[in-house]
């Protein structure tokens, strides 16, 4: 279970305990962009995902972080955009159907 699991809004947002949102802030911006790298490059095999630790951990954590900000925001605008994200090129594979624009379908 990952931390943002367990604390209450009073904890985080108020008491900033154990993490204050500077903390959350640069954890989601790591999770974020670890997982799109980590996909997009391969380096985790899209066809386990569902299987895999490493990917499911990950992930897990940084939706909750996400939900959090949705619910009571804590990060900057545009946190949760990669800006490194090529659009004509994340199209251009979304069209040939390449798995690697699909995960969190």
């Amino acid at each position: 279970m990952g931390i943002g699991m367990i604390l209450d809004d009073l904890e985080m947002y108020e008491q900033q305990k154990p993490f204050r949102l500077v903390d959350y802030v640069k954890m989601s911006y790591f999770l974020n962009h670890f997982l799109y790298k980590a996909v997009l490059g391969n380096l985790l095999d899209v066809k386990s995902l569902n299987t895999n630790a490493l990917f499911q951990s990950t992930h897990t954590l940084l939706m909750v972080l996400y939900r959090r900000d949705c619910r009571r925001s804590y990060t900057p605008d545009n946190h949760w955009l990669v800006k490194d994200l090529r659009m004509a090129a994340f199209f251009n594979d979304l069209e040939k159907g390449k798995k690697t624009t699909q995960v969190g379908k």
